[in-house]
């Protein structure tokens, strides 16, 4: 088995979103977003690109390459979704609502406060084979062995 893929720069608000809040940067720059530094209110921020926005170092400290295949699944399907929202019709397509739920999932679990949970919870069951994990959540053995490794 091979090293886990690791990737240190986690977005905490997915691009997609971000997107939603962005407006064109001076000078032919592209759409930018005006960020809040939560640590310090009173400092006066620049516009800045999605991708400058919203992230933490090392937020998933271990094979945080499969946490971003799947949160990019998601994240895949939303563009539609938030234009559908949008445009006043966000059950048009009967998958959106579905999408909209993840998305809404998705940033819970990325949340700073479950990162605390989940630390926890990783540390308190790292010696629990996959399937009493599994069984005790009601789960698959693949995606007990991806969360307990996120």
């Amino acid at each position: 088995m091979g090293a886990a893929q690791q990737t240190s720069r986690q977005h905490l608000v997915s691009q997609v979103l971000l997107r939603q809040f962005t407006m064109p940067g001076p000078k032919s720059s592209g759409w930018q977003l005006l960020p809040f530094d939560l640590l310090n209110p009173q400092r006066r921020c620049k516009l800045k690109s999605t991708r400058s926005c919203g992230w933490a170092e090392n937020f998933i400290a271990f094979d945080s390459m499969s946490a971003e295949e799947l949160w990019s699944a998601i994240e895949s399907r939303v563009s539609a979704a938030l234009s559908a929202v949008n445009a006043g019709a966000p059950f048009a397509d009967p998958r959106h609502p579905a999408t909209l739920r993840d998305l809404v999932v998705l940033h819970y679990v990325r949340s700073h406060n479950y990162h605390g949970v989940h630390t926890a919870a990783r540390l308190a069951h790292r010696n629990t084979p996959d399937e009493v994990v599994a069984s005790r959540f009601g789960t698959s053995i693949e995606f007990a062995r991806w969360r307990m490794n996120v």
